[in-house]
């Protein structure tokens, strides 16, 4: 006759929770005192919805998305930088622009090397077709910048462009 031990297994030791700052005091606020309309962050979540439907509208006949779009706008400023570069420069993660810039290469609107000095970096191309949708589309974006500017002088598209840019800058926690 055969015995078994039974193995005990050891007990599992309660992960310890990282340690939370203190949250500072915040002021109890009735939402009549602070309107959702007065929400600076409800305000441009708003407006990026309606420019992104714009976009949209405006650039799938040529087959592409608002999702791939940034990135081919500063690949036409900045043709062959890295892939990690270009992420950094549409504010994205890298698995983000990764899955876009594949939406592109299948596409045939990009193409990804290795850095023969680098293997480790990737090196985003325009290709001749990449290339050619930016005089397709930038006129049209120009058309339409007017349109959403209308209205507004010089000086106040200046000044929306100087607060936008702070807003990200404040957006930086």
């Amino acid at each position: 006759m055969t015995t078994t031990k039974s193995i005990k297994k050891p007990e599992a030791k309660p992960k310890a929770k990282p340690e939370s700052k203190p949250r500072p005091e915040v002021a109890k606020i009735d939402s009549s005192a602070y309107p959702l309309e007065d929400s600076i962050g409800f305000l441009v979540s708003i407006t990026n919805r309606k420019l992104m439907r714009v976009l949209d509208q405006q650039i799938a006949r040529h087959g592409i998305t608002s999702g791939t779009f940034f990135y081919l706008r500063v690949l036409w400023q900045e043709n062959g930088i890295s892939q990690g570069d270009l992420a950094r420069r549409v504010n994205c993660s890298a698995p983000t622009a990764n899955a876009a810039l594949r939406k592109l290469q299948t596409a045939k609107l990009v193409v990804l090397n290795s850095d023969p000095e680098d293997g480790r970096r990737v090196t985003v191309s325009l290709t001749r077709k990449g290339r050619e949708l930016e005089q397709k589309i930038l006129p049209i974006m120009a058309e339409r910048n007017k349109l959403l500017s209308r209205g507004m002088s010089k000086k106040q598209i200046d000044e929306l462009r100087r607060t936008l840019t702070l807003l990200q800058a404040n957006a930086e926690f």
